[in-house]
């Protein structure tokens, strides 16, 4: 008997197929709608201008490049807890949060899930119906259950809120909330600022645990806007677990820099967190990189870069906006498919609402690629590309 015997084919993700088709595909006019990327206007991936004003000072520093301790930089950590809580909040936590750098989001995510599953061994996670397709997978690959609770009305492209808010009201108390905290992945529907206060008042009376992903914090109405969950729910004095990914805010995804933080109760359970939090890490990856670090803890802790950051993640955040609209002029509104929600829905993603066979026939018929569950990914649509996207939009919706 061989050790590799009993190895079986994994389960490919959809998101990892989908780019796979797209650089197999030799049409030169394809375009990829599936991954989760910001591209400007002319399809590439910027360099933020603090980001290359920060690399200029990380590489006039001169200095080596050791290990960082298991915790992280701690630039990047308070400059996390800076956006998060913002520094009224973060004085009247004293202490409370106990934050550590991860590799990226996801990262984060599977951090947090360990967490959990040390602290109540096979706990419940319930994630919106649809979510993050990674999201289930990573919480189930840490120990912890799954459950889903309903979130997206296909009819109407909304929240279906009432729906929703029954089955948080039914959930056990010590059940873990995971919420998306703005920008949802991928329907790109958001709970209402009047939606969050009362979830965050349910969420208390239930005493649930919310685990908030920021993946998209700046990219839905606005950085201040699309973090005020993390505020909204810290205020209530709620356990809160809180993953931020820097990827898309900062345009640095192969960098990996995330953070974990992590609403504690009383500053000695904060210190004990990021104790347990280390111990796991040491055991997986050991240490977190320091470059990528660096650049967005340069950029949070000057002034003037962080001002600059702030502008420039808004005029991306006005393109996706503006595209937005653009497509659904040209898609038009009597296409046979209600493509409104286009201009309701917020950040890098749509939800189509296109079954697999239709997303399928724009991939083969116009070299356009997607997750075949029908996301899109908006902020790769630009001029180059618009009109060829709203073509196939048009082709696969036709009645008849």
């Amino acid at each position: 008997m061989s050790l590799f015997d009993a190895l079986q084919p994994a389960t490919q993700d959809p998101i990892l197929l989908s780019f796979q088709d797209f650089m197999a595909d030799p049409r030169a006019e394809k375009t990829n709608l599936g991954v989760g990327m910001y591209y400007d206007a002319q399809g590439r991936i910027p360099v933020m201008r603090a980001v290359a004003a920060a690399e200029e000072q990380v590489m006039q520093r001169q200095a080596p490049w050791g290990y960082l301790m298991s915790e992280g930089l701690p630039g990047l950590r308070a400059g996390a807890e800076s956006l998060l809580f913002g520094d009224a909040l973060a004085g009247s936590l004293r202490g409370r949060v106990a934050t550590l750098q991860t590799l990226g989001g996801t990262g984060a995510i599977r951090l947090g899930a360990e967490v959990i599953n040390r602290l109540q061994p096979g706990a419940v996670v319930a994630m919106s119906r649809p979510t993050w397709l990674n999201h289930p997978s990573t919480f189930q690959a840490a120990g912890l259950q799954v459950a889903e609770y309903p979130y997206y009305d296909r009819a109407t492209g909304e929240v279906e809120w009432a729906a929703m808010r029954e089955a948080v009201a039914a959930m056990p108390a010590g059940t873990v909330v995971l919420l998306h905290a703005c920008c949802h992945n991928p329907t790109g529907a958001d709970l209402s600022p009047g939606q969050w206060a009362e979830l965050a008042d349910l969420l208390a009376e239930r005493r649930l645990v919310p685990f908030l992903d920021l993946a998209y914090g700046g990219f839905g109405d606005g950085l201040e806007a699309d973090t005020a969950p993390v505020r909204l729910l810290a205020a209530k004095g709620l356990p809160l677990f809180v993953a931020t990914s820097f990827s898309k805010s900062f345009a640095l995804y192969g960098e990996r820099v995330g953070a974990l933080s992590v609403v504690a109760e009383s500053a000695e359970q904060a210190t004990m967190l990021t104790e347990t939090m280390k111990s796991i890490t040491r055991n997986i990856y050991s240490t977190p990189p320091t470059h990528g670090a660096l650049l967005v803890a340069t950029v949070l802790g000057d002034p003037v870069l962080r001002a600059d950051w702030r502008a420039e993640l808004e005029s991306m955040r006005l393109r996706i906006v503006g595209t937005r609209q653009a497509l659904l002029d040209r898609v038009g509104r009597n296409s046979g498919h209600d493509f409104g929600f286009l201009t309701r829905q917020k950040g890098l993603f749509s939800y189509s609402g296109l079954s697999v066979a239709q997303m399928q026939r724009m991939k083969a018929e116009a070299a356009v690629h997607a997750v075949e569950d029908g996301r899109i990914c908006m902020a790769a649509v630009n001029e180059s590309n618009i009109d060829r996207v709203a073509a196939a939009l048009r082709a696969v919706t036709q009645e008849g």
